[in-house]
């Protein structure tokens, strides 16, 4: 609560004898005059017997429930109170109690019936008004104090599910996200393979064009750092051939040369022919070493 705001809460003060009635009256008189509290109390005063069920009843439906009973045990008809009380407790279990006891004999039978002890507090004859309106002052400010957690932990509960939305939402956008860099990774790498790199090697070897030769080394270089990346891949594609290129790509997807022969409709002998070339051209020939291996860790390496 912030400044002199004052917290409303509803009372419910039950009772059959007129005495008590009278008390109840009394008790509320001096909330109005002589207590300055950020707690203020909307009090009901009703037999306990034939109306208190039905106003805790009516306070549900309505959406503002009690947040206090006062519950008279007189020493005649006491079980008849404490049926009473424990009615009001099984139809609003967020209901405390204040108990006004006439003997000390009332207390254990409802404390063995309004569980748990923590919403009971006893006051025991004789009944003074003020001692009477601070307990239900404390029990009022304990059910607010519930009634706060319970708030903060549903609203709790609702900011974490958002946040957890919000991470999926965000997991499913960084994998969409790589998803697509890959794709454009893949055609990059595909329309350098297929477009430039021809053309460069096409100038390579072109003898007419010797002295652009340094030019066209360093146009290899730029496409290189603006790839560095993929750099080895890009070394590779320079070396060979589009179709070694492709014998490649399948033995370094684990592709044996039977299965590329069949995929490419050609010759177990062509296939084992563009193996060697590209062994050669990688400079790995009679090393023993194994071509996929080598080219899964190149590219690794760039």
């Amino acid at each position: 609560m912030q400044g002199n705001e004052t917290k409303l809460l509803r009372v419910l003060a039950a009772g059959d004898e007129t005495g008590i009635l009278d008390l109840y009256e009394e008790v509320f008189r001096c909330d109005n005059r002589s207590f300055q509290s950020d707690i203020a109390f909307a009090a009901t005063v009703c037999p306990l017997k034939t109306v208190a069920i039905e106003k805790v009843q009516e306070a549900i439906v309505q959406n503002n429930p009690i947040a206090v009973c006062l519950i008279h045990l007189p020493q005649e008809g006491e079980a008849i109170a404490i049926e009473s009380a424990a009615g009001i407790q099984r139809i609003d279990p967020s209901v405390n109690f204040v108990i006004l006891s006439e003997t000390s004999a009332n207390v254990a039978g409802i404390k063995r019936r309004i569980l748990p002890a923590a919403k009971l507090l006893f006051v025991r004859k004789p009944f003074y008004p003020e001692e009477i309106l601070q307990l239900t002052e404390v029990m009022g400010a304990m059910w607010q104090a519930q009634k706060d957690l319970q708030r903060v932990s549903s609203e709790m509960r609702v900011v974490s599910r958002e946040l957890m939305e919000t991470n999926e939402a965000l997991s499913v956008l960084a994998r969409n996200l790589e998803s697509s860099r890959r794709e454009s990774e893949n055609r990059i790498i595909l329309r350098i393979r297929t477009l430039i790199m021809p053309i460069i090697q096409k100038l390579r070897s072109e003898k007419g064009l010797k002295r652009f030769k340094t030019d066209v080394e360093l146009l290899n270089a730029y496409i290189e750092s603006l790839t560095s990346d993929l750099s080895s891949d890009l070394k590779t594609a320079a070396m060979l051939s589009r179709t070694e290129q492709l014998v490649a790509s399948m033995v370094k997807n684990g592709m044996t040369s039977d299965e590329i022969a069949s995929h490419l409709n050609i010759s177990l002998l062509t296939v084992k022919s563009h193996r060697k070339h590209i062994r050669r051209k990688l400079d790995i020939q009679n090393s023993g070493v194994n071509l996929r291996s080598y080219l899964e860790s190149d590219l690794k390496e760039a």
